[in-house]
């Protein structure tokens, strides 16, 4: 009779051990298929270079091409929709906070190419517009994951003081302005301006909403190297239009300008 029952805790025991290591075995493997089908922003990242060793990947070539392009002439997108403005007198293409668009281009001659992005801030929650660019349907570097556009403040009152001479700290209003920047770096490390290395032939582009809607204007892809003027050479050109040169002080005297007391920040936090 004992020898019964021990037979029968021994078979109750190994089938407890055996739907345990089953139901683990099991939420491994359903752990891991959701892994594979929502991988996170560290793990795109680590499938690509850094932007310093994407370089050394290519020479860097500037051909003196320039391709331009409306935003509205996507080949596919997601969560967009076409708004006439009225500041631009045309279509631009409204993005929403998860939307996708792709724009299908050609590039005339190989070279390094930056991209300077005509953009609008939408009203959303306030944070800063966060956008993933894809060359080709390739993340072409990790600082490409994460691109910031910042939005546009303003003082929604003048500036007034307290009865101790305080200046106190205006309400912010947010302004709906038109920028055209080069598409950087989120923390400011490589310049005003990222560069990515196209061959000739088609190529396609991709932006991919992380946060907060934005509308776009036009795309333009530019090879050109920017000349900045030397003193002389601009100094000729001021005295030519007639520009008074002004010795040891201006001829009203000192101007001073108050930091605060700007027409516009880019952070709620200026």
């Amino acid at each position: 009779m004992k020898k019964a029952v021990r037979n029968v805790l021994s078979v109750s025991l190994a089938a407890i051990l055996c739907i345990l290591g089953t139901s683990e075995m099991f939420a491994t493997r359903v752990i891991a298929a959701d892994s594979a089908q929502e991988p996170s922003s560290d793990d795109i990242a680590l499938d690509s270079v850094s932007y310093i060793h994407y370089q050394e990947q290519y020479p860097q070539i500037l051909n003196g091409q320039q391709i331009t392009w409306e935003s509205t002439n996507f080949s596919q997108a997601e969560g967009v929709e076409n708004i006439y403005d009225k500041t631009l007198e045309k279509d631009v293409l409204h993005t929403d906070d998860e939307s996708v668009v792709r724009w299908k281009f050609t590039v005339p001659e190989d070279g390094s190419y930056a991209i300077l992005l005509q953009y609008c801030p939408l009203e959303g929650t306030g944070a800063s517009i966060s956008r993933s660019l894809k060359l080709d349907g390739i993340l072409p570097f990790e600082e490409a994951y994460n691109l910031e556009f910042s939005r546009i403040y303003q003082d929604a009152e003048q500036i007034h003081s307290d009865k101790a001479g305080n200046d106190i700290r205006p309400e912010q209003e947010e302004m709906r302005l038109w920028k055209s920047v080069y598409i950087r770096d989120s923390l400011g490390y490589f310049g005003d301006r990222l560069y990515f290395w196209l061959t000739a032939g088609e190529h396609e582009l991709e932006l991919s909403a992380l946060q907060e809607p934005m509308a776009l204007g036009t795309i333009t892809l530019c090879s050109v190297e920017e000349k900045v003027k030397d003193h002389a050479t601009v100094l000729e050109e001021y005295r030519a239009q007639g520009v008074p040169v002004i010795q040891n002080r201006l001829a009203d005297g000192l101007k001073i300008y108050e930091a605060e007391a700007n027409s516009s920040r880019s952070d709620l936090t200026l």
